[in-house]
């Protein structure tokens, strides 16, 4: 919207989207942030909505943005978001300005099973990516992390299974020279004890 003032009665809605599995999207305003300020932003605002294939809806990420503080990053989890911008017929502003990148990774916190593959699985990964994947669960949670498929870490075939008993399990990995990881989750309860297995 920069560098002319943006005009009353709009509405924009901007739509991002990687088709590359393992990713997800982080936008960072700069610059200059200028939108009418208003208690909620119930006057001009800009909201990021990421979507959800399981429900088919667009879902805010955190709340409406409005004011001449710059924003915090905002982080997706999915890989299609939509910036909306609107204005009523009122007072306007200088705009803002948004960059976006790719990133991976992701947080599991007190999900019962999951799935997640390295950035563009089963193809080849992009270098330098640094992926954090992190699992929360209750300290009573028993964990249980095992590689679907075989893959290759550095010229090396290895098949790994971790168990452990933590409060939050963080799994970091510099794709360098990796090739193909799938790590797969899938929560089962057994004699009492929570217990995430293949």
């Amino acid at each position: 919207m920069l560098p002319s003032r943006y005009p009353n009665s709009a509405e924009c809605i901007w739509e991002l989207r990687t088709e590359e599995p393992g990713y997800h999207l982080v936008l960072q305003f700069y610059d200059r942030f200028d939108v009418e300020t208003a208690p909620g932003c119930t006057n001009d605002y800009v909201e990021i909505l990421e979507y959800t294939a399981s429900t088919g809806r667009w879902d805010p990420v955190g709340g409406r943005l409005c004011g001449r503080d710059i924003p915090a990053n905002v982080t997706t989890r999915t890989e299609r978001v939509r910036v909306v911008f609107r204005s009523n017929r009122e007072i306007d502003g200088d705009g803002f300005k948004i960059y976006w990148e790719l990133a991976c990774g992701e947080t599991f916190n007190g999900t019962t099973s999951g799935e997640f593959t390295s950035p563009g699985y089963p193809v080849a990964y992009k270098n330098n990516l640094r992926c954090d994947y992190k699992i929360i669960v209750k300290p009573s949670d028993f964990v249980n992390i095992e590689f679907i498929e075989p893959f290759t870490l550095e010229g090396t075939v290895a098949s790994l299974a971790w168990n452990i008993r933590v409060k939050q399990l963080k799994i970091i990995y510099l794709y360098r020279t990796l090739r193909n990881m799938h790590l797969g989750l899938r929560h089962s309860h057994r004699d009492g004890i929570e217990e995430l297995e293949r």
